[in-house]
């Protein structure tokens, strides 16, 4: 009898042999002989499918598995994977990053670097690596770098950017040398804008230039908006008609933490009066926050203003809060040269709280000293 051709089959199969279909017994062309009319039937066999899956971890975007034949090679999935999970490690270079520096631990933002086999160091070989078996490729992630579009130790184009990406998150700005305010005052006027400010390696200064056409820094002006000043970050003020460096209001948030500093801020209407506003350092309006756990307020001379001249912290009416636990507020003079370091314009035991650090001089008597203040 002559050979059949071998057939073909759509999927995994593949044909073995033809078999006498009475019997399932394989047909040898060379030596069986036609005795009658005989069906002849294609046996055959599936290769063995596994599967290919991939593992984003805690907070990982998901990236679809799929199905090799034994023996075959995988293929990268051709989908970049993003992760809402944080690294603790802080950048070692100046620049700006995702992820805030101001929270303990740490919390970067990573980004994807390659997919790694169960137990692997190094990146998977897609194209010379035959599966044998299911595996879970793992994504392995890293620090998030410099975000290059923003020169290092520039707050200005710092802020300009984290106004236009605020939704992308928290911010942290690395300075590695000192830093001049040159145009106008740093504003964080879009919902959501979210930095914090760290120097690298030794204090690092933001100062008010005299050429500024400003007379503050940095103006938090919009709901859910934040600026943290961590290590050794000061924030160094000249000599202004009025203002503060620092106006926190609708909703802004301002912190200050271990190594922070704001000093160097003059009024020059101390003697002369004026109008305009009469806190040198910070001023906190209504329903807008202050939160020191840390630093320093030191240094700053406020106007006089209708009695609301300080020199370093002024919350305006009952709804702006301030919650003190660690720095200390001392050596600001504020109306008619006299100390004053933080002023409650209406005190709301709700919404002022102190429960360490240190007030030199206050309208609030009971918040003067070292430790809980009433």
């Amino acid at each position: 009898m002559t050979p059949v051709a071998e057939p073909t089959r759509a999927g995994s199969w593949n044909f073995l042999y033809w078999a006498n279909a009475a019997n399932d017994n394989e047909w040898n062309f060379a030596t069986n002989t036609v005795t009658g009319n005989i069906t002849l039937k294609a046996i055959w066999t599936e290769d063995p499918v596994f599967i290919v899956s991939f593992n984003t971890g805690a907070g990982g975007s998901t990236v679809s598995s799929y199905n090799v034949k034994k023996d075959e090679n995988a293929h990268d999935p051709g989908v970049i994977p993003t992760t809402t999970a944080t690294t603790t490690t802080l950048p070692t270079t100046a620049g700006l990053y995702r992820g805030t520096g101001a929270s303990d631990p740490v919390a970067m933002a990573q980004v994807f670097v390659e997919w790694r086999a169960p137990g692997g160091t190094s990146a998977f070989d897609f194209n010379n690596t035959p599966i044998t078996a299911d595996i879970a490729l793992t994504a392995h992630w890293a620090l998030a770098p410099r975000i290059a579009s923003v020169a290092v130790n520039r707050v200005d184009l710092a802020v300009n950017y984290v106004r236009s990406n605020a939704s992308a998150g928290e911010y942290t700005l690395l300075l590695d040398s000192d830093t001049p305010i040159n145009t106008v005052y740093q504003n964080f006027n879009t919902a959501n804008m979210r930095l914090t400010i760290i120097g690298l390696g030794a204090e690092r200064t933001i100062l008010m230039s005299s050429s500024s056409s400003t007379r503050r820094l940095f103006y938090l002006s919009a709901g859910g908006v934040s600026l943290t000043l961590g290590n050794n970050i000061t924030l160094q003020g000249i000599s202004v008609p009025s203002d503060s460096l620092i106006r926190v209001e609708n909703g802004g948030s301002l912190t200050m933490l271990d190594g922070s500093k704001i000093t160097g801020v003059t009024h020059t209407a101390h003697t002369t009066g004026g109008s305009g506003n009469h806190t040198a350092a910070v001023h906190v309006y209504a329903n807008s926050s202050f939160i020191m756990s840390g630093g320093t307020i030191t240094g700053n001379t406020g106007g006089n203003g209708g009695g609301s001249g300080t020199g370093g912290v002024y919350l305006s009416e009952t709804t702006a809060t301030f919650t003190m636990s660690g720095g200390s507020i001392t050596g600001n003079i504020g109306q008619s040269g006299n100390p004053m370091d933080v002023r409650f314009q209406d005190f709301n035991a709700a919404n002022h709280t102190k429960t360490g650090g240190t007030i030199g001089a206050s309208n609030r008597s009971g918040f003067e000293g070292t430790g809980p203040g009433t």
